[in-house]
């Protein structure tokens, strides 16, 4: 062991000296910079600070901006490995650093100052410089405009308006960069906005990204101040949120623009572009905003502002108690539908007092200037005779007064459902009473044996040949490690497809859940959660809320003949009817053998 000592203290050595030198080449030090040392007011300016000797630095706690507005925008780490051969050692050189990255957005003209930002790493401590920036007022010119005009100057808190941006331009830009505060301005609720697109127009579609966020601007053509211009056209729907008059703020755009040629400084004097950086500030509209009176205002208004109407259709109007009723609700009216949601129905007394509303809301669709509303009612009782008139409550903004939209009532026809029985409950059915009972006849046999059940039972290698127990015990090895390859590859196979797995299982899993149900007061709802995992399971669909219009497409492809169908259709409704109603109108004691048989003959024609 002692000749290795002294390689040992020569290898502590190297290590030690490596790491000296990476100690030495690693120092903590701090700087920072701008993008640019002259912007336009709002035009967003980048801050950078990078940090040596760490690759993860902490944020630090920034002083006061005065004219600024500011933004973290990220971290972007540095490593660099360095190996040299200094008197034949290998000596490595790890530099880590990091770049803490700042948007800062001037607010108003003139110098400003960015004072010395203190940086922490560990116990030790640095500042970056003191930087300043010079910001202007952007120079009125002819080549480029930007103006902002809104559907109308006086709306109501909650009243959608249109607010269209227009930039002007004469030359061919790049580097486009656009700033509106507007759209970050916590006074307005901005949706997300799409305008409709016209397959015709589609090469006049243009992507622009606005406040960080993508936005569709139509290019065409238009005339400002008696100029004409190419233009870029989007818009946006503010929704006030609190009552007042106020002066829109300004957006700015800045772009660099080829505004002509100029020969060049090489042999052949060839022209070159020359561009040159503009920018411009929009106008600023006035909006007056007022507050929703209190007076006349309707117990169940639910913020709808502007003027609408409501209309509604349903399917089937002949049905049983519990039986499922699709109601379409149409709202129209309004210029602006994607924020617009349905009053509470739950809270309409009529509608609440005679049906079962469905859970779940359904955010609506619109189509062709309207937005539609889907929901599942149910009846609760055979005296009902029609879907009452729904109310939608609004503020109409061209009277100034509350109102109420009302759709017409829709005539159902209900019927009842059959009454159980005590027999039915206990199932004691005629038809259960009338069942005979089957009797063993052969009574108990005697345990006793006589001397003819005993057998020559010869051992020996050639009987064990001639038996066939034996030679099945020495082939089965062979086979037994076969028939387990054989289901490890099956296994492998059917686990490669979970949703095929859950296919084949289905029938074995809905049977089971079946005959495990009791003649409870869920059994109907045990019942219809069974179907509905079969054919969730059998055709990969979300079986929580499975009805038979969403199986019945993929039974019409599965070939399952139109009497399943119907015999399906009727057990669904039958289950629907004892879950959602409460008024059963089979007992369960037919209702599982007949749900059971069912999903047996339906599994045979699907077949998979």
């Amino acid at each position: 062991m002692k000749p290795l000592r002294p390689l040992f203290i020569v290898l502590v050595s190297i290590l030690a000296c490596g790491r000296a030198a990476n100690a030495d080449e690693q120092p903590f030090a701090v700087t920072a910079g701008l993008s640019t040392t002259t912007a336009y007011i709002d035009q967003p300016v980048q801050l950078q600070i990078l940090v040596q000797g760490t690759d993860s630095p902490e944020l630090p706690d920034l002083p006061p901006l005065d004219g600024f507005t500011l933004r973290y925008t990220g971290t972007n780490p540095r490593t660099e490995r360095q190996v040299v051969i200094r008197q034949g050692r290998r000596v490595e050189t790890v530099r880590q650093s990091a770049v803490l990255v700042y948007e800062l957005m001037p607010r108003r003209t003139g110098r400003l100052d960015i004072p010395p930002i203190l940086i922490t790493l560990g116990n030790r401590q640095a500042h970056t410089p003191a930087l300043n920036l010079l910001v202007k007022e952007p120079e009125p010119n002819d080549d480029l405009k930007l103006r902002i005009e809104l559907s109308r100057e006086e709306c109501y808190v909650g009243e959608p308006i249109r607010a269209v941006w227009t930039f002007a331009f004469r030359h061919n830009l790049s580097n486009l960069r656009l700033t509106v505060p507007l759209l970050l301005d916590s006074a307005f609720t901005i949706p997300d906005y799409m305008p409709e697109i016209d397959p015709a127009r589609r090469n006049q579609y243009h992507r622009l990204e606005v406040e960080g966020k993508e936005t569709i601007a139509v290019l065409g053509q238009g005339v400002i101040d008696g100029q004409r211009y190419t233009t870029l056209t989007f818009e946006k729907i503010l929704i006030p949120r609190e009552p007042g008059e106020r002066l829109l703020p300004a957006s700015t755009v800045v772009a660099d623009a080829v505004v002509g040629r100029q020969p060049g400084n090489d042999f052949f004097a060839r022209a070159q572009e020359v561009v040159k950086s503009l920018a411009t500030r929009s106008n600023q509209p006035r909006l007056v905003v007022r507050e929703l009176p209190a007076e006349g205002r309707p117990a169940n208004f639910a913020g709808h502002v502007g003027r609408y109407r409501i209309e509604t259709a349903a399917q089937p109007r002949a049905v049983n108690v519990g039986d499922p009723i699709e109601l379409l609700v149409t709202v129209s009216g309004a210029d602006y539908l994607a924020h617009v949601d349905l009053p509470p129905l739950e809270k309409q007394p009529d509608l609440a007092r005679d049906f079962r509303l469905s859970h779940g809301d359904d955010p609506g669709e619109i189509q062709n200037g309207r937005k539609v509303f889907r929901r599942v009612l149910r009846a609760t009782h055979p005296d009902v005779t029609a879907i009452p008139p729904l109310e939608l409550p609004y503020f109409d903004t061209a009277t100034g007064r509350y109102d109420i939209a009302r759709s017409q009532p829709i005539p159902l026809e209900v019927r009842a459902s059959r009454t159980i029985t005590a027999l039915d409950a206990e199932g004691l059915s005629p038809a259960n009473l009338m069942r005979k009972v089957k009797i063993r006849a052969q009574g108990l046999a005697a345990n006793y044996e006589d001397a003819s059940v005993l057998r020559n039972q010869e051992a020996g290698f050639r009987a064990w040949l001639a038996s066939p127990a034996w030679l099945g015990t020495l082939g089965g090895f062979p086979a037994a490690y076969l028939a387990l390859a054989l289901a490890v590859a099956g296994h492998r196979r059917r686990r490669a497809n979970p949703a095929a797995l859950r296919a084949r299982r289905a029938r074995l899993v809905c049977l089971r859940e079946l005959s495990a149900i009791h003649p409870d007061a869920n059994a109907h709802e045990r019942a219809l959660a069974a179907i509905r995992q079969y054919f969730g399971a059998k055709f990969n669909l979300a079986a929580g809320a499975l009805t038979f219009p969403d199986i019945r497409p993929h039974l019409d492809q599965a070939g399952v003949p139109p009497e399943l169908r119907d015999e399906l259709r009727q057990l669904i409704e039958l289950c629907e009817a004892g879950h959602y109603a409460g008024s059963a109108t089979i007992p369960p004691g037919e209702l599982i053998p007949r749900a059971t048989d069912l999903i047996r003959r339906i599994d045979q024609r699907i077949g998979r």
